[in-house]
């Protein structure tokens, strides 16, 4: 169904990112990021903060006076790291996380509500959607199994470093209902998902962050599957780990 990603090419990808954005930058010490109301928007040093005056020191090193009822929106620098150009990432708060994964013989979709701490480390929990198929031979006969599921999965994240683009590891655990309909089986057990992950995550001007990882994914499945050979005596019982190298695409939506 899809062709395994090779690691080569997820390190090509990688040098691809840094190529288009640049060297890892580090970010800018107590910097702090105000969408106004008009539309315009203010970066810089928030050096005096009372009642509902701020007083911030902008990049030219002049100080601006801004009133709390101008700011539709403000990222404060214990919230966000800065970098070049408005760049920004989250140090810490509650994160969405969408992503869709590719190998061979493999697709998956999963959803995840995370907390992110200390800029560091982040756990969160989510399901989603997995298709794994396996194709097999008998004495006589080709068969196939494909096996739909639902994991319903806990997981933690260790980000390496603090600049613009974080490489990061992740891991996930799951419980995979795997008794989703399939044509061609009879009865199915539900199994335990594990995923191990390096990624790279890039950071934007917006509240949405792009990120890539490869993994190595494993996930259980037993039961029983029809035999549609013909004067076969018995139908073909089946337990196996499906074992994949997953290259993922995601989403983080912050607030």
């Amino acid at each position: 169904m899809f062709n395994i990603i090779h690691p080569l090419t997820f390190l090509l990808i990688f040098f691809s990112c840094s190529h288009v954005y640049g060297q890892i930058n580090d970010p800018q010490e107590n910097g702090s990021i105000f969408y106004l109301n008009d539309g315009s928007k203010l970066i810089g040093k928030v050096i005096y903060d009372f009642d509902d005056t701020k007083h911030i020191e902008i990049i030219t090193g002049d100080t601006v006076t801004l009133q709390s009822g101008l700011i539709n929106k403000q990222y404060l620098f214990d919230e966000v790291s800065i970098y070049n150009n408005a760049r920004f990432h989250y140090k810490k708060g509650v994160l969405l996380n969408y992503s869709m994964g590719f190998a061979r013989l493999h697709y998956n979709t999963d959803f995840s509500l995370n907390m992110r701490f200390d800029n560091r480390f982040e756990i969160g929990i989510g399901l989603g959607f997995h298709y794994n198929e396996l194709d097999f031979r008998t004495s006589s006969s080709s068969h196939w199994l494909t096996v739909n599921s639902i994991p319903f999965f806990a997981q933690g994240k260790y980000i390496l470093n603090d600049g613009n683009k974080r490489f990061y590891l992740r891991g996930k655990l799951a419980y995979a209902y795997n008794k989703l309909p399939s044509w061609n089986i009879i009865s199915i057990n539900n199994g335990v998902m594990l995923d191990g992950a390096l990624g790279l995550m890039v950071s934007t001007k917006r509240r949405f962050k792009y990120y890539l990882e490869l993994s190595q994914y494993t996930c259980s499945a037993s039961g029983t599957l029809e035999n549609f050979e013909t004067n076969a005596i018995s139908d073909i019982d089946f337990d196996v780990w499906f074992n994949r190298v997953v290259f993922t695409l995601g989403i983080e939506i912050g607030r």
